[in-house]
């Protein structure tokens, strides 16, 4: 299997064409569902998309389980208090050698 890639708004809604899908679980957390599932578990790396939301904020990525089938993804504003944070984001999956 290739490589995958996906975009998806605050709301867990895609941007453009994805191969996976979203779902907004709550305050800053979402579970992410690859289409077509990896062989293995693949590698992960998930970037907030922080422009929309204004200046001031400290965000906070933490990647939750990943399987052969999807992941979780955590995001957080760690100024004062730390709360959770509904962003944006972009993922790349890619298998693991």
């Amino acid at each position: 299997m290739s490589t995958i890639s996906g975009s998806f708004s605050s709301e867990g809604q895609p941007i453009g064409n994805t191969s996976s899908s979203a779902e907004h679980k709550g305050a800053g957390s979402y579970a992410v569902t690859f289409n077509t599932p990896f062989p293995s578990v693949p590698a992960v790396v998930v970037s907030p998309q922080t422009d929309n939301i204004g200046s001031g904020y400290v965000v906070s990525t933490s990647l939750g389980s990943v399987s052969k089938t999807g992941f979780s993804v955590y995001f957080q504003d760690l100024s004062n208090p730390p709360k959770n944070l509904d962003v944006s984001f972009s993922f790349f999956a890619a298998p693991c050698i």
